[in-house]
């Protein structure tokens, strides 16, 4: 690509097509998000090969943002080769098909069985592909599916297409390694096993479980049963158990209590959960922290039926967030996944072909079923 700087400039587009762009603070999607969007579009209709593109400060006033969130865009199009940013003279639009990358496809594999958290990641996804005018293809894997050969679903050539596991550890294990050798882009959701060294992006489980037990131990809980009402096979759930136990050894939680319902993957976690609970109330607790929100509903199903008042008696704490969670009554407190945060960041790995590991910070999400201790 030449830059034009000694011949004539070709004169800019006119700056009433940025008047058009639609920019809302209001619409969720980060705004740095939706100018990177609106600008790329424009520069595909508007701009030639080599042209001198518009001044942030001009884009910004037009488009009524900050120019730091127009930095942000540009520097993320520049990334992408779509700008290169010259320091003394400004920015210049590349279109060489050299310098573009060319995924048009992601191709989402996800298991098919019971979790709203599976149904809260796909329209997230799906809203990460729109913003990058990504084409979303999605495949479930059935229990027992033979994971390994749906690698031949797959129709583009891996300069076009990207995929995204969100599966159980064996699952994501035998499709990465299909596409990985292949030369597919994939990006896990949560690492499938310990010392992965492929591209994840999930929620730190340290954290989570850290978050939710300072926070019950502020309410002055001390009695804490932590119930583990998912596959520990899973590195997530691993991570959560070795946090606890650490916690537990520096006295941290001297009277908290760790049970484990010993499901796997395609299991109920909800009633598993809900098997235990007998053993639960056995240790007396004042507080229950699930290591998912299905468990958090057994627990407050059997709290109900046993005449134990939430959050008076016990306070209950989930991990998720998953919209069942917020409806509730008492609406569930819960430790929340980044979800819309997770979308983006797997996306955005396969377009940049970044590796490594991404952990994303949990939220806590205080509601109704959770309390201080009640004296006496």
């Amino acid at each position: 690509m030449s830059i034009h700087s000694g011949s004539p400039k070709q004169s800019l587009p006119s700056l009433d097509i940025l008047g058009r762009a639609i920019v809302d603070s209001q619409r969720g999607t980060p705004l740095h998000l939706q100018v990177r969007q609106a600008l790329r579009e424009i520069i595909d209709d508007h701009f030639v090969d080599g042209q001198l593109f518009w001044p942030e400060k001009i884009v910004a006033e037009r488009l009524g943002v900050s120019r730091g969130t127009v930095r942000q865009a540009i520097g993320e199009l520049t990334r992408e080769g779509l700008l290169l940013r010259h320091h003394a003279r400004g920015s210049f639009v590349q279109k060489g098909t050299e310098q573009r990358l060319s995924l048009t496809t992601v191709s989402l594999f996800l298991s098919h069985y019971d979790s709203d958290f599976l149904k809260e990641m796909l329209p997230h996804i799906a809203a990460a592909c729109r913003i990058h005018s990504l084409r979303l293809e999605v495949f479930d894997t059935h229990e027992g599916e033979l994971t390994s050969k749906m690698y031949r679903q797959i129709e583009r050539p891996p300069a076009e297409q990207g995929v995204i596991l969100l599966l159980e550890p064996r699952a994501t294990m035998a499709l990465y390694t299909a596409f990985h050798d292949r030369g597919y882009r994939t990006v896990t959701i949560e690492s499938p096993v310990p010392n992965f060294s492929g591209p994840s992006v999930g929620t730190d489980p340290a954290a989570a479980l850290q978050i939710g037990m300072e926070y019950l131990l502020s309410l002055g809980h001390n009695r804490i049963v932590f119930l583990v009402n998912e596959p520990a096979e899973a590195i997530s759930v691993q991570s959560k158990i070795a946090t606890f136990e650490s916690m537990k050894k520096e006295g941290i939680l001297p009277e908290a209590v760790l049970i484990q319902c010993g499901i796997t993957f395609w299991e109920n976690s909800h009633q598993a959960a809900y098997r235990h609970m007998d053993e639960v109330w056995a240790h007396n607790p004042t507080a229950i922290y699930t290591a998912s929100d299905p468990g958090a509903w057994a627990a407050m199903k059997w709290l109900y039926e046993h005449k134990i008042n939430v959050p008076g008696d016990i306070s209950v704490l989930g991990f998720e967030d998953v919209a069942p969670s917020r409806h509730l009554s008492p609406a569930l407190s819960t430790v929340a996944h980044p979800m819309e945060q997770i979308a983006l960041e797997a996306v955005e790995m396969l377009i940049e072909g970044r590796t490594g590991q991404v952990m994303l910070a949990p939220v806590l999400v205080v509601r109704e079923s959770t309390g201080v201790v009640r004296v006496g």
